[in-house]
């Protein structure tokens, strides 16, 4: 990892450059799956939307391009009459779109940890900003951006990065087509809200499970006395309300019997 890299040196960086390029071919990937499937040219909105942000280097570009894919994609598929179609079960134009968008999703998080920042900010620290000066009791705890080293990016990377692209299209492929056979749903619900339902389940468990993993593993790695001050402060949470009741009573008491005669 590096923190004193400048990003306007990190740009010609031939790492940062192929990742780049990647962006932009999955692009031109999704710009003409969306063509293929009828959406005319409403498929530049998606696309451009990934371009302005890739050129911005905006955090948030592969949230907001799955999100105006996804609008689009819902729209097209409640909304015949603007010629738009919709396919029951994925084929090859759906397998190297599915393919397309993971790939600029993947690449545009990588550079972001060249360019950027491996991780988000933590708002509770001041960030350095462009041509401002800290006020001095500020300067101490200034966090720098922590980059990852382009210069540690192999070949061996890149090629699992694009080998994996179509394992992942076809176990998405799988996936749908297994749940467009969930045609016979229990308890009167109608094969759609059953289908959401089923994807909510497929995608929400292994989250769930990783993260409980991930979050069990971090737990291990705690000293006794940060696990100490963890669980006081997870007692404090869930008894403050008893514990200022109980000192209320306390203070009263003890007010009582000065008082007393």
């Amino acid at each position: 990892m590096s923190t004193a890299a400048d990003p306007k040196t990190i740009a010609n960086h031939p790492a940062v450059r192929l990742h780049t390029f990647i962006c932009l071919g999955a692009l031109v990937v999704a710009l003409f799956g969306l063509l293929e499937r009828g959406f005319g040219a409403w498929s530049l909105f998606p696309v451009f939307v990934g371009s302005l942000g890739l050129a911005a280097r905006w955090r948030l570009t592969p949230v907001l391009f799955l999100m105006s894919l996804g609008a689009l994609l819902w729209v097209g598929a409640i909304n015949r009459r603007f010629g738009f179609h919709a396919t029951s079960l994925f084929g090859l134009g759906e397998f190297i779109f599915c393919a397309g968008v993971l790939a600029f999703v993947s690449a545009n998080y990588r550079l972001h940890s060249f360019v950027d920042r491996i991780f988000p900010a933590d708002t509770r620290l001041p960030t350095p900003k462009k041509g401002a000066r800290l006020v001095k009791e500020l300067r101490a705890p200034v966090q720098p951006p922590i980059r990852r080293s382009a210069d540690h990016v192999t070949n061996r990377e890149i090629l699992l990065l694009l080998v994996t692209l179509p394992l992942w299209a076809a176990v998405a492929q799988a996936a749908w087509a297994w749940l467009q056979t969930r045609e016979n749903p229990p308890l009167e619900l109608s094969p759609r809200r059953w289908q959401a339902i089923l994807l909510v389940w497929m995608i929400g468990l292994p989250t769930i499970l990783i993260a409980s993993f991930l979050s069990y593993r971090g737990w291990n790695r705690w000293h006794a006395e940060e696990a100490t001050l963890f669980l006081q402060d997870q007692v404090w949470r869930e008894t403050r309300k008893e514990q200022r009741r109980l000192g209320e009573w306390l203070a009263w008491a003890r007010k009582r019997r000065r008082n007393a005669p």
